[in-house]
């Protein structure tokens, strides 16, 4: 549907065109490059226009789930594990207590959770709004060094593709619209296009964000349900794709219908990213994740037709250490590094001060100001330790993982530890000069507050003076005075 702007946009610059007397050069020169298309613009706009159908990636492929990484305190754990075992039924946890200990690693089953009524033996059933979440596997790993993982992997309906598949775009136009509708505006004569094929791409991107926050509410649910509170940041996830083909999913050629349009191209090969080297499993971490609201993108292809029903990767169980998962736990570490690096880096911004030479700025403020970065530095030494700890636990761990990952969870292992030890210096760096300006400030301060006591003693002197009776009826009651008489006798004498 096209906008208001781009209804008012189109009847000014038509205006324009019939009366040029009536605005300024720059207003006449875009109306009269808007009543002028080029041939090429034409060509493009007339294969644009073409395009009645489209989809997020080609028809072979099913949106099979969401899945959901989160780091867990023993406390959280202990708590979720405990709500399961007392409120689901006999296919829920097995032990009654979750074995974690320092040195141990592990996994523990939660059971699976539905939510569309459609599993024969739950560990529990809740009702969401949310319409398209079917089912959740949930499982715990405790790794060395305390470190706990909580796994939710929620499967999706088949009609999550379906939304996804050969979507009707016969409504969205191309239009152009004024930046501004203020005439006083400096962005009032600049024109924006919105053509066809981008157009395309955000709408069909939005319903599949729109797939993705469907399972983040069934997410916040269980989350809520086991009293387990978790912000966005702390949650990594991974949308779940499985094809029917014997082929890759990016490849050199291929070739689409001029009235169906594919949003994730199989010919864009530097979308795609073999995490594991492993033929028919590819990743997409660049541009596309974002757009829809996740971290990673996997996609898993095999011909099912050669593979036992049971045995097809659409139909098997994600525990959170199968396949692309040492991802989600590299991811999680790698986004809590960069939280990491954007605090510290704000202690290292650029020069503000202008001429001004930088030991010359202890301002009254300079003291709280280098409180507070001795508490961020701080704070987030503490944070590097948990990073470095986590590291640490998952490469003693990688033998959990599929061996065609573990080569690439140990080089990543590798490089955020090479991270972790630059920011570490930087942290030590920074903190040795912030406490050497914190004890020049205040060697200022102790300067500026001599100098006050000095002059209160002064004053306490002349009030000394001043309240003093020197008349004299009372010069004989006078301490000072008859002191003063007693030493000029004393040295007289």
């Amino acid at each position: 549907m096209i906008r208001l702007k781009a209804k008012l946009t189109v009847l000014l610059l038509c205006l324009v065109r019939k009366a040029p007397f009536l605005a300024g050069p720059r207003l006449r020169y875009l109306a009269q490059q808007y009543s002028s298309n080029r041939s090429a613009e034409l060509e493009i706009n007339r294969w644009d226009e073409k395009v009645s159908e489209a989809s997020l990636m080609d028809d072979k492929t099913t949106w099979r789930g969401v899945h959901a990484v989160m780091p867990l305190s023993k406390e959280e754990a202990t708590k979720i594990h405990g709500h399961m075992y007392r409120n689901s039924t006999n296919f829920g946890p097995a032990k009654e207590e979750l074995d974690i200990n320092f040195f141990g690693s592990g996994y523990q089953s939660l059971g699976f959770i539905d939510f569309s009524n459609d599993l024969i033996c739950p560990a529990m059933r809740i009702s969401l709004v949310a319409e398209l979440p079917k089912s959740c596997s949930a499982n715990i790993l405790y790794l060395p060094n305390g470190i706990i993982y909580l796994s939710l992997y929620v499967y999706l309906k088949s009609s999550a593709t379906l939304r996804l598949s050969r979507v009707s775009v016969a409504h969205i136009k191309r239009y152009i619209s004024l930046f501004s509708l203020n005439p006083f505006s400096k962005k009032f004569p600049v024109i924006r296009h919105h053509d066809r094929h981008n157009q395309i791409e955000d709408y069909i991107f939005a319903v599949a964000k729109n797939i993705v926050d469907e399972s983040n509410q069934a997410i916040i649910a269980l989350l809520n349900m086991w009293g387990v509170k978790k912000g966005d940041a702390d949650i990594t996830r991974v949308a779940d794709f499985s094809r029917d083909s014997a082929y890759p999913y990016f490849r050199d050629e291929f070739e689409e219908s001029p009235c169906h349009r594919v949003v994730v191209d199989p010919s864009s090969k530097f979308l795609s990213a073999r995490i594991g080297n492993v033929l028919g499993e590819e990743f997409i971490t660049y541009r596309v994740p974002t757009r829809i609201g996740v971290d990673g993108i996997f996609i898993h292809s095999e011909d099912r037709g050669k593979i036992e029903e049971f045995d097809q990767y659409i139909n098997s169980d994600q525990p959170g250490l199968t396949k692309y998962a040492a991802f989600l736990y590299l991811k999680s570490i790698e986004k809590r590094i960069l939280n990491c690096g954007e605090r510290i880096g704000a202690l290292f911004g650029g020069d503000s001060g202008g001429s001004k030479p930088l030991l010359n700025r202890l301002d009254a403020f300079s003291s709280r100001r280098n409180t507070e970065n001795l508490k961020v530095l701080i704070s987030q030494d503490l944070n590097l330790n948990i990073i470095e700890g986590r590291l640490d636990s998952l490469q003693k761990s990688s033998h959990w993982f599929e061996s065609a990952y573990v080569d690439y969870l140990r080089t990543n292992l590798k490089y955020m530890s090479t991270l972790a030890v630059d920011l570490r210096n930087k942290i030590k760096a920074r903190h040795d000069i912030t406490n050497a300006e914190l004890q020049l400030s205040n060697l200022g301060w102790m300067k500026k507050y001599s100098r006050r006591m000095w002059y209160l003693v002064w004053i306490q002197l002349i009030l000394a003076v001043i309240a003093v009776d020197w008349s004299s009826g009372g010069i004989d009651n006078n301490a000072m005075f008859k002191n003063y008489e007693a030493i000029k006798q004393k040295f007289t004498s």
